[in-house]
């Protein structure tokens, strides 16, 4: 089966799906999948973790409070978890119906 997509539109797709794999599918991260991308938020001590040298900048300026929110709802988060499970099983199956349909003729 094709989905009557021309090699030079697959590579673009290859290329988002991988950089969807680097960005979303961290090892660490799962499962479920890194949900910052679609709450906005990151906890502080995984910002510290991940991002030092922006961290000490911002406690030695005295700036790291003006960037401090809430924490997201409950519901919120788990939404979250759920889309970015639904879309990576989306861009995982269409990246094996335009590798089916480039590869098997």
């Amino acid at each position: 089966m094709c989905l009557g997509l021309s090699p030079f539109r697959a590579r673009p797709v290859l290329l988002l799906k991988k950089i969807q794999w680097a960005k979303v599918s961290r090892p660490d991260k799962l499962p479920p999948p890194d949900v910052v991308m679609f709450t906005g938020t990151q906890s502080l001590e995984e910002f510290r973790r991940e991002h030092a040298v922006q961290y000490n900048r911002l406690v030695e300026t005295g700036q790291l409070e003006k960037y401090l929110v809430d924490t997201p709802s409950r519901p919120m988060t788990l939404g979250s978890k759920v889309l970015g499970i639904t879309l990576i099983t989306v861009g995982l199956v269409l990246l094996i119906l335009v590798a089916v349909g480039f590869f098997g003729g």
